[in-house]
């Protein structure tokens, strides 16, 4: 799946576009794409000027398409600089060149252009460029070699992967953005075709910030949190995800612990409690809401325990003294039981907060 929406101007599609001449560099063009095609899909990449439909203006075209993608990859070998047509003039400095107006498309919109210098070609210089390609010769080249091809393709995948993942933070902050802004509910009877529509962009703008760093704990997390506030459980595959990039996530642990509390999945909301303790101890509310788990597991010792330890680092906060008046009551500790209720009413009566936010 492709598609492309748009921030601050700026087209994030998640394409891949290979500038390349056959006469210079056709099989390691080739080549790299077959490697980029099995990491990224095909619809995310755009190579061939044969793929233009008869009768379109080339020139237009390869605008276009190079303005979609979010990275020029720039197939240079060693006679690419002196290519030359069948009059023997230089290729590169003829107005319509294709390559020369691929390649100065993405400078001019300031699009990464990665040179890729296929079997030792050197970068070219400045001066051996036309004026609107002078620029390339300040990218920063990727060696691409025959004999250590895996090796300087994996390199030219991280370099595109950490291109991706600056889109990706772009991309998540537009879908927040998006989520944030979500149109009321509809009303019973109304077809609701707005929020529908509303929902899926902003469900297919989190996908995208996935699919670009599907290494991004946070990507996971927020995508979760939406899948599971749409009532979709797959949220808890994105929770796993999350803390799988990132062991110290917390905030996946909270939303996960918070999510086996609504659901009653006692043993599962202590484990996830568990590590949100561990990694913030300072908590109050972590304890108390633990606690409650255990008390409905009927595991009363160690429910009062952990209201114990939210009245010591809060002692303002009347549920936690029922919560343990209730528990001390399970047991037969009528005295204390009492206690914590009286204590649990008089922090009711003062003009304050009665409770807390849970997170």
């Amino acid at each position: 799946m492709s598609y492309t929406w748009i921030a601050g101007g700026v087209a994030v599609s998640g394409k891949i576009f290979i500038s390349y001449r056959r006469e210079d560099s056709e099989g390691h063009a080739g080549r790299i794409y077959d490697r980029l095609e099995k990491e990224f899909g095909r619809d995310h990449l755009f190579m061939d000027v044969d793929s233009i439909p008869p009768g379109e203006n080339f020139s237009e075209v390869l605008g276009v398409e190079v303005a979609k993608c979010d990275v020029l990859l720039a197939m240079i070998g060693r006679n690419w600089i002196d290519v030359r047509d069948e009059r023997g003039n230089r290729r590169l400095d003829a107005a319509n060149d294709f390559v020369r107006i691929e390649i100065s498309v993405a400078l001019n919109r300031d699009i990464p252009v990665i040179p890729i210098l296929l079997q030792g070609a050197p970068m070219p210089k400045s001066e051996q460029l036309p004026d609107n390609l002078k620029a390339l010769s300040l990218r920063n080249g990727l060696d691409v070699r025959h004999a250590s091809f895996d090796r300087d393709t994996d390199k030219l995948l991280m370099a595109i992967r950490g291109i991706f993942a600056k889109d990706a933070v772009q991309v998540l902050a537009k879908a927040m953005e998006l989520w944030r802004s979500l149109p009321p509910l509809p009303r019973r009877g109304g077809h609701g075709e707005a929020y529908g529509n509303a929902k899926r962009e902003t469900m297919l703008t989190f996908d995208k910030a996935v699919w670009l760093d599907p290494k991004s704990p946070d990507a996971y997390y927020q995508r979760g949190r939406f899948y599971l506030w749409n009532g979709d459980s797959r949220g808890l595959a994105d929770f796993d995800k999350a803390i799988q990039f990132n062991p110290l996530h917390l905030e996946t642990y909270k939303e996960r612990a918070y999510y086996y509390f609504t659901q009653k999945n006692w043993t599962r909301a202590i484990a996830d409690f568990d590590q949100v303790i561990l990694l913030e101890p300072g908590r109050a509310s972590s304890y108390e809401v633990r606690g409650i788990c255990h008390a409905w597991k009927g595991d009363w010792v160690r429910a009062i325990a952990d209201y114990n330890e939210a009245i010591r680092l809060n002692s303002s906060v009347e549920s936690v003294y029922r919560h343990r008046g209730n528990a001390y009551a399970a047991i037969g500790e009528h005295t204390r039981a009492a206690e914590d209720q009286a204590k649990a009413a008089e922090i009711e009566a003062r003009p304050r907060a009665k409770g807390w936010n849970l997170w």
